[in-house]
């Protein structure tokens, strides 16, 4: 059973300015609470009891928000100095996992009560030995805050493929669950979980699960807009 997490909130969020010029973007708030609220309270009502979050930007922000609402033993913060981007942070917090298997989820996605359902699906299809990772995707239609003409990846005789130009394919909803052994075949201190996933797909051990839920990102000031579609 999964039972550590890590959430990636490092990231300065420039498409949100003005926005975060003042505030760093996991701490946006919707509905009165900040969208890493959001991430841990969905995460620790789903049984994980432990959780990482990987800072940067305004770090002191999202760290007293942190202090003053969580358990600080399930909840870590880990400041980056550098930015090391997504699998770079994941690589840099290993120590601080004690489970094989860990879910990932990235701060700028509404994590409320509709997609508690789906981190609950990607736990349960996620005991294959011989898969390493696998990803919360999602139709296009139901994607609301991305500019995305394609999807990022094409499902082939139930295998995952990247997408290059096919307008039907489906979109990384910022959820996956990952062995952390992975890791270990990259030498690289920092680099991207898209890396790690082209790796995956040419050895086929990557597998996938799709949503039910409609899912919003926060990506620019856009996508504010549709956050009156989505309940907490």
């Amino acid at each position: 059973m999964i039972k550590t997490a890590m959430i990636l909130a490092a990231g300065y969020g420039k498409r949100l300015r003005p926005i975060t010029s003042k505030l760093p973007k996991p701490m946006i708030k919707i509905y009165n609470k900040p969208l890493i609220g959001y991430a841990i309270d969905s995460l620790l009502s789903i049984g994980i009891n432990k959780i990482v979050i990987n800072t940067h930007y305004k770090n002191k922000i999202i760290n007293e928000y942190i202090r003053s609402k969580y358990n600080s033993q399930k909840v870590i913060t880990l400041y980056e100095p550098t930015l090391l981007d997504t699998a770079g942070a994941f690589k840099n917090a290993i120590n601080f996992f004690n489970k094989k298997r860990i879910l990932v989820l990235n701060s700028d996605i509404f994590w409320n009560s509709d997609t508690k359902g789906d981190l609950i699906n990607l736990i349960n299809s996620s005991s294959n030995k011989n898969i390493k990772c696998t990803l919360l995707l999602s139709n296009m239609k139901n994607i609301y805050g991305l500019k995305n003409f394609y999807g990022d990846f094409l499902i082939k005789n139930n295998l995952i493929q990247r997408n290059k130009s096919n307008k039907n394919g489906l979109i990384y909803t910022g959820a996956q669950i990952i062995d952390k052994s992975v890791i270990k075949s990259f030498n690289e201190k920092i680099f991207s979980f898209n890396k790690v996933w082209d790796f995956l797909i040419e050895k086929k051990q990557i597998d996938y699960v799709l949503t039910k839920s409609k899912i919003l990102h926060l990506g620019n000031i856009e996508s504010i807009k549709y956050c009156n579609k989505f309940r907490p």
